[in-house]
């Protein structure tokens, strides 16, 4: 379902989820694709989990940035 001019707090309550909820779920959508494959194979760093990705205020919106940043050694 699109959300045409929702906001969170508006998307939460339709979906009965907390707006950081929604928060979290529409920040993944900028993730790199490297790196959601990598999550969604089991092939990335184990220290890459829900708690690590939550915690990310800062996530870079370039997606070399977001690599180095998650997959670097």
């Amino acid at each position: 379902m699109v959300e045409t001019g929702a906001n969170v707090t508006e998307m939460a309550k339709r979906h009965e989820v907390t707006p950081s909820y929604v928060t979290w779920v529409i920040r993944l959508n900028f993730l790199a694709p490297p790196i959601v494959q990598k999550i969604a194979t089991g092939t990335a760093p184990a220290r890459i989990d829900a708690k690590i990705l939550l915690g990310l205020g800062d996530l870079p919106l370039d997606w070399s940035a977001q690599e180095k940043l998650l997959l670097a050694g």
